[in-house]
């Protein structure tokens, strides 16, 4: 115990000595004889010597501060540290929060500027379908009398137009065989009576054929093999999809949305989709292909219960909007395909070529709703503001899936597929 005792003692000495010398160094002893007079310059001290000396005397405190006091020393200096570098990391997290701020307000003003535009186009669309049906209105109105008139008239007195123009014929004879045929003027009533009893044979046969008939038919290509369409449309067009991208392909449909040709408001267009093997015949595209070529990742679970016809449309309207109907033998399963769809890549695969539209990122991974339309269940995808921008159901409950761009293609689509086909003129 002395021994230790005695060893702790030499060891306080030790420093004592040590911060004793260290505060003497670089210093001069007090001299007491006279000052001499020194005529040489005074050197100049040199920057290094100050940090020299300022080490020496921080060596020196440190010697003389002991355990206690170094333990405090040190672990302010770590506060001190660690302050620094949380202001440190606050201060990034700072710039940080104004650059993502920036740069979403950024991205609202850019998404505010394609929505002027769309409303720009929409509008612009729209003062041309009211110009169109302006220009158009006289000739519409007559045909649509005359069709009014002659289904009137049959209805009425429950007879066929041929019956009409025999009728019509009848009477003609009858008064020709009250007037003498030897007078010149009846010659010219006869003459006159059959180009009449002609001319109304053709005006009824036209009639029939254009309204009846149902043979006229507006496909650009002629082709006789394509399926008929599922709801009635008053265009169709045919596209051949046998050396087409899948870029190309869905940038003309886009345009097909946009700018839909020749049509009125509420009209509905009907895309037939074919495909020319090499050196085979052309043939109308299944769903399947047509997913395919566009794209799609539609699960296997929903495309192998698909039947082989489907329809392609689009509805003009104050918003142009597509539609896509397609057919399954399987009911749950056509369900439960969808579903697996939807969560997966149901919005990047068909919100372009149903709305010509790009999905902006939040569209992408918001999750659809389920919402009861017309007595019908429907799942749904709303923007931010709670627009419906994607929809689809089944028309019947059963077989029939519609996928439309908005409501309105939905309802429409809904109401003819509920309504016996019209002829088509």
């Amino acid at each position: 115990m002395a021994d230790q005792n005695n060893q702790t003692t030499n060891d306080l000495n030790i420093k004592r000595q040590e911060a004793a010398r260290a505060m003497s160094s670089g210093f001069k002893k007090s001299d007491t004889t006279a000052p001499t007079i020194n005529t040489s310059p005074e050197p100049v001290s040199k920057p290094h010597d100050s940090m020299a000396i300022a080490e020496q005397r921080l060596r020196a405190q440190m010697a003389m501060e002991g355990d206690e006091r170094r333990k405090r020393r040190e672990e302010g200096a770590r506060i001190e540290r660690e302050a620094k570098e949380q202001a440190r990391l606050e201060e990034e997290r700072k710039k940080k929060e104004a650059y993502e701020q920036e740069k979403l307000r950024k991205e609202k003003e850019a998404q505010l500027i394609r929505e002027q535009e769309e409303r720009e186009t929409i509008s612009k669309q729209l003062k041309q379908q009211v110009d169109r049906i302006k220009e158009s209105g006289t000739g519409l109105k007559t045909i649509r009398t005359l069709r009014a008139d002659t289904d009137n008239l049959i209805k009425g007195q429950n007879i066929s137009l041929i019956g009409i123009a025999i009728k019509e014929e009848e009477r003609r004879k009858q008064k020709i065989e009250n007037e003498s045929i030897t007078s010149g003027k009846n010659l010219k009533l006869i003459v006159a009576s059959s180009v009449l009893i002609i001319l109304s044979l053709g005006i009824a046969f036209y009639i029939y054929q254009t309204f009846y008939s149902g043979v006229a038919k507006n496909i650009i290509s002629g082709q006789s093999n394509l399926p008929q369409a599922i709801v009635f449309a008053e265009k169709e067009k045919v596209i051949d999809t046998t050396s087409v991208t899948t870029d190309n392909l869905i940038s003309r449909l886009k345009n097909e949305v946009r700018n839909p040709p020749d049509l009125l408001i509420g009209q509905i267009e009907n895309l037939q989709f074919t495909k020319t093997p090499a050196g085979g015949k052309q043939t109308p595209l299944n769903p399947s292909d047509f997913l395919t070529i566009i794209g799609s990742k539609a699960p296997d679970g929903l495309t192998r219960t698909l039947d082989k016809e489907f329809m392609f449309g689009v509805l003009s309207s104050a918003e142009n909007a597509a539609f896509l109907i397609i057919k399954t033998e399987s009911y749950d399963k056509g369900l439960a395909g969808l579903l697996d769809w939807e969560g997966k890549s149901m919005t990047e695969d068909m919100y372009q070529i149903l709305t010509s539209l790009r999905p902006d990122s939040d569209l992408l991974t918001k999750p659809y709703e389920d919402t009861v339309i017309r007595n019908i269940d429907t799942r749904v995808l709303k923007d931010a503001s709670g627009t419906i921008r994607l929809i689809y159901g089944f028309l019947d409950g059963s077989k029939n899936i519609v996928l439309a761009g908005n409501q309105q293609a939905f309802l429409e689509v809904l109401r003819r597929f509920n309504t016996p086909t019209p002829l088509k003129q």
